[in-house]
């Protein structure tokens, strides 16, 4: 059985701590800083990893070593433990930003290393190890790394990818805006639906159902033919309605996100029922609104 030692185990950590386990390897070590595991996670664990403090460890042994620490904390904790392996341990980080370079003193101590970057968004550790399948992995490093990742992935039932170091900060772009982006953005809907006098728990539980419903049309008909709305229909009336709303209450920053949409929406709906007309009308309309904004 291969063996795991985890360092950093929050909601990340924590997801591939319990995954990990269940696809088969043994979690031999989770190290902790001042934070301790969530009690929830170690009773997901039949192996009974030992728990440490990165200070108290001695040297690693595990097959697989993950790094699943925050971005800020990856290089300091590689240049922590690169005199604790051995070479037949082999070194990833969690990342979707940072490259395997981060780990280059590990690497020079001789262990493979590399970087595997799962896109989903975890909520908590328990329910984020259910979410691995199907999801794809970024992952790139050593080529014997890269071997070892795309097993792991596999293992996970996920599907490991990999693309230019040189996209890298663009690729960790598209992630921000696709999860916490879209939840910004859930949040002013939210906002904007309580200005019409619907309390915030309320409204999230009203909106729930029309995200869910979107993302399932966006999964079965693609981006263009799933947009609906007064773009996709070349409304500008309505257009012009909402954007007169967002001023009469002030949600200011609430106007500026549906413009910066709209704009993208309107690329979408090319294709749509707008005619071309509408189209550049209101084109127009976002860019004069737009050009009013204080951001």
């Amino acid at each position: 059985m291969q063996t795991v030692t985890i360092i950093g185990v929050g909601r990340l950590g924590g997801a591939l701590a319990i995954a990990l386990e269940r696809a088969g390897y043994l979690i031999e070590t989770l190290v902790v800083n001042s934070r301790p595991i969530d009690p929830i996670v170690l009773g997901e664990l039949k192996s009974r990893p030992k728990v440490v403090s990165l200070d108290d460890t001695g040297q690693f042994r595990s097959r697989y070593l993950f790094i699943a620490t925050s971005d800020s904390a990856i290089s300091v904790t590689a240049q922590t433990i690169a005199d604790r392996l051995t070479p037949e341990t082999t070194v990833f980080h969690c990342s979707g930003a940072l490259t395997s370079e981060v780990l280059s003193l590990v690497a020079e101590r001789g262990s493979a290393t590399g970087s595997i970057h799962p896109l989903v968004s975890i909520g908590d550790a328990v329910r984020g190890s259910k979410t691995f399948e199907g999801a794809y992995f970024c992952v790139e490093g050593s080529p014997l790394a890269v071997d070892s990742a795309d097993s792991i992935v596999k293992s996970l039932g996920g599907i490991p990818f990999s693309l230019d170091n040189s996209f890298r900060p663009l690729y960790h772009a598209s992630a921000v805006m696709a999860a916490g982006h879209v939840a910004a953005l859930f949040a002013s809907s939210v906002k904007t639906l309580d200005a019409c006098g619907i309390g915030e728990d309320e409204a999230v539980k009203m909106l729930l159902p029309l995200i869910r419903s979107t993302i399932e049309n966006v999964s079965v008909q693609g981006l263009s033919d799933a947009l609906t709305g007064p773009f996709v229909r070349g409304d500008r009336v309505t257009i012009e309605e909402h954007l007169a709303a967002f001023d009469r209450t002030g949600l200011q920053v609430e106007k500026e996100i549906y413009l910066a949409l709209g704009a993208r929406s309107l690329k979408l709906a090319s294709s749509g029922r707008a005619t071309e007309s509408d189209t550049r009308e209101i084109a127009e309309i976002i860019k004069l609104a737009m050009a009013s904004c204080r951001w």
